[in-house]
């Protein structure tokens, strides 16, 4: 497993990708506009795929969902007006951290 290896699959994926000393940040946009975002610290390139798996098995959409939402269940800061297309849009965030992670596991 190599970075440029990493990296070829996220993008297929549409996740835009940035290393950093001894972390990487997947990020892409869910089809609401919200910024799904992936972020890991790593010692070694192999540990990545076993790391975003974590980190999908950790992914809670509904505390996600919460952090959009203001004291009156719509969206704030650009995210849906509505609570259940903001929870969807969590899922689909969800959904695309698995996908991701799948892959990964395939390379």
């Amino acid at each position: 497993m190599t970075k440029q290896k990493i990296e070829f699959v996220a993008k297929i994926l549409g996740w835009k990708i940035n290393w950093d000393d001894g972390t990487v940040e997947f990020s892409q946009h869910s089809p609401a506009g919200n910024e799904c975002v992936v972020s890991l610290v790593y010692k070694n390139v192999t540990d990545i795929p076993a790391l975003v798996d974590e980190y999908y098995e950790d992914y809670d959409p509904s505390y996600e969902a919460y952090l959009w939402l203001d004291e009156f269940g719509h969206g704030k800061n650009g995210a849906p007006d509505n609570m259940g297309d903001v929870y969807a849009d969590m899922q689909e965030c969800e959904r695309m951290i698995k996908t991701l992670s799948e892959a990964l596991n395939r390379i």
